[in-house]
């Protein structure tokens, strides 16, 4: 469609005037504009810069390079040469998948999971009554949608399902209120296919090997997505059916929802930047852990009739089992950093190391920040507690957290976690517990670890069941 003729009263205005102008409009009008004639594709396509397309961007979307800057020392190529025009054209792309994503071929919802992942990254970071109109954006455009249950989907796919922790359906927002049975029980329905498929990843114990850290990873330089993902549907399941127990103590994305995933979301830890401390790791914590008696965990993964040979998913029918029951328990912990000495004969190797971490833990590249060592106190029901050891460091592209759990001296526990969205985010840490030692045959299980105020009151009750 070429209709606009060169002598039409749009061009009677300078070019610059008429750019202004297409700012105020949404840019799937201004590709409409761009198809009238040979002048107003050359305006938008053959400009000698950016200008255009990046008040379009910024009309939509938070500016980048304030999330971009967060993760760099100093100002990098990707902030000057950010792609302005193509990250629209691709978030506008993306949208109109939305519709049709379960219908998309591998390559287009490949894609389109890149694109949105994208938009989380680069969300504005927390900033007091100031809103992000990139998680705004893309809570949306994805509320409601049924995206494939497939265990083979795109990695991507899984990590932005971990990003979405259920709270783009509207039966995982959680506000305080207790739901009627009938409406849990419909829930209950809807989801029990995802929860069987969950529990049979994450009760697995062929998935906790030295290679995989015995955590969330595919190898020592990559994440589990679908691990972390599971996890989390494992840890919000359980959750929906105890309405009654911790009253308003439950993982934020189920409160925040993408808000959650903010840079610096988490209480407190905006005085953190540029600290020591950047991963805000001071301060106290909630932590859900969840877990299988430890006979139904055998028979699970070595009863006769349930251990498939090869790699294949174990008999989900075990979790059918009207007798089988999951245990869910709530643990209130406080960290703080281990104190730098100024003693030059001072071991600091031999004070921050624990089992499973050896000396010497440094950053793993030079712009990465030190390494923060932390100890700590954890308390659970029936008066139990334990100390806590632990190093978070940057590795495998994202955040990771490693601690042990130890009682009277002796170190029992392990845990691998990754920080789910932007650093310092509320959503918090999501991982595994197993045994310290990693024998064979040691129990493993999911955790939901996030931030929560210093006066936040306590809650550890022991468990019953509603």
């Amino acid at each position: 469609m070429e209709s606009m003729s060169v002598n039409s009263p749009v061009w009677a205005v300078p070019s610059e005037v008429t750019e202004h102008t297409l700012t105020f409009c949404h840019p799937r009008d201004v590709a409409v504009f761009s198809r009238t004639c040979r002048g107003a594709r050359d305006l938008l396509y053959r400009s000698p810069d950016q200008y255009l397309w990046r008040q379009l961007f910024l009309a939509h979307f938070d500016d980048p390079r304030k999330a971009i800057a967060l993760k760099q020392l100093k100002e990098c190529d990707a902030i000057k040469d950010y792609d302005w025009k193509g990250q629209l054209q691709r978030r506008i792309s993306a949208e109109s998948v939305r519709s049709k994503i379960a219908l998309a071929s591998p390559e287009v919802l490949d894609r389109t999971c890149a694109t949105f992942i994208t938009v989380l990254e680069e969300a504005l970071p927390y900033a007091k009554d100031q809103e992000s109109m990139n998680t705004e954006w893309l809570a949306k455009i994805l509320r409601n949608v049924n995206f494939s249950g497939d265990p083979d989907m795109p990695q991507r796919l899984h990590r932005l399902l971990s990003y979405l922790s259920l709270s783009h359906r509207d039966f995982f927002h959680y506000d305080g209120k207790l739901y009627p049975n009938s409406e849990l029980d419909d829930t209950k329905r809807q989801l029990e296919p995802l929860r069987t498929t969950s529990r049979c990843f994450v009760y697995d114990l062929r998935n906790y090997t030295a290679n995989s850290r015995y955590g969330p990873y595919s190898d020592s330089t990559t994440i589990n997505w679908k691990h972390l993902q599971y996890n989390i549907n494992v840890i919000l399941m359980n959750l929906r059916e105890f309405q009654r127990m911790w009253p308003g103590v439950r993982p934020p994305m189920s409160t925040m929802g993408l808000r959650a995933l903010r840079a610096y979301s988490a209480p407190g830890t905006l005085e953190t930047r540029n600290t020591r401390d950047w991963a805000g790791v001071e301060g106290n914590w909630r932590r859900f852990v969840c877990f299988m008696d430890y006979r139904d965990l055998f028979s699970f993964n070595f009863g006769s009739l349930r251990h498939l040979p090869g790699r294949g998913a174990r008999d989900g029918s075990f979790f059918a089992d009207s007798n089988f029951q999951e245990a869910t328990r709530l643990v209130e912990t406080e960290l703080h950093l281990i104190e730098l000495s100024d003693d030059p004969d001072h071991d600091a190797d031999l004070e921050f190391s624990f089992v499973g971490h050896p000396r010497g833990c440094r950053a793993l590249h030079p712009e990465d920040p030190s390494p923060i060592h932390f100890t700590g106190v954890s308390r659970g029901s029936n008066g139990n507690e334990s100390n806590v050891k632990g190093c978070v460091r940057i590795e495998a592209g994202g955040i990771r957290w490693r601690w042990v759990s130890i009682h009277d001296h002796n170190t029992q526990w392990s845990a691998e976690g990754l920080q789910i969205g932007q650093i310092c985010s509320a959503a918090g840490v999501v991982g595994n517990w197993t045994g310290a030692y990693h024998e064979e045959g040691d129990p493993a299980g999911p955790y939901w670890f996030w931030k929560v105020d210093d006066d936040f009151p306590s809650n550890i009750v022991d468990y019953f069941d509603e």
